[in-house]
């Protein structure tokens, strides 16, 4: 006799058996990962519209894509794809908007404590900020800086690697204050 029961019991007999297998030494070796998060762009000044000074602050939902190489339980190299969304308000009845991207190479610290780690993040990011107004460009800017973060993460079944992360986005030539938190999960192989 044939049940959903049984199957589903023998999926948690083959999990439970399999831990120790995946439970094997990761310290180094690839991975690859996905955040979702809220980033904060805010704008301060934006004197490019008509004669009205205006202030920019606005959170919107983000996603990013990733991937790296552990050189060592302590020591990674890192690549990130940001889509920081669009994030749009009105001033008086016209919409202002502004898309931000971009691409970051960093170096990740990690200090494992037990089962939870504790990790710094620091790198370059290349971005392309367009803000319009009414469907005209006001910023259009494309350039390089720095980013940090910082964040706590676990490890489940030996290789999903669990983590929560503020990070400070560095836009100076076109943002005044960037921030996201994200949270992610990667895969190490």
């Amino acid at each position: 006799m044939y049940t959903p029961w049984i199957t589903a019991g023998a999926a948690v007999l083959l999990t439970a058996a399999a831990g120790p297998v995946l439970a094997q030494d990761n310290n180094n070796g690839f991975y690859v990962g996905v955040g979702l998060g809220e980033f904060s762009t805010e704008i301060d000044d934006i004197s490019d519209i008509g004669d009205v000074d205006f202030n920019f602050d606005t959170d919107e939902s983000a996603w990013k894509v990733f991937g790296g190489f552990r050189l060592n339980r302590f020591l990674a190299v890192q690549l990130d794809y940001y889509d920081f969304g669009n994030s749009s308000v009105a001033v008086g009845t016209l919409p202002l908007t502004a898309e931000t991207d971009g691409t970051a190479a960093s170096v990740v610290g990690t200090l494992p404590i037990g089962p939870v780690e504790l990790f710094a993040r620091v790198g370059r990011i290349w971005y392309d900020v367009t803000v319009d107004f009414d469907g005209d460009s006001v910023v259009d800017e494309s350039g390089n800086d720095n980013v940090f973060s910082a964040g706590v993460g676990f490890t489940v079944l030996g290789r999903l690697n669990l983590k929560v992360e503020y990070e400070e986005i560095k836009l100076e030539d076109a943002i005044d204050d960037a921030s996201a938190v994200w949270l992610s999960a990667s895969w190490r192989f």
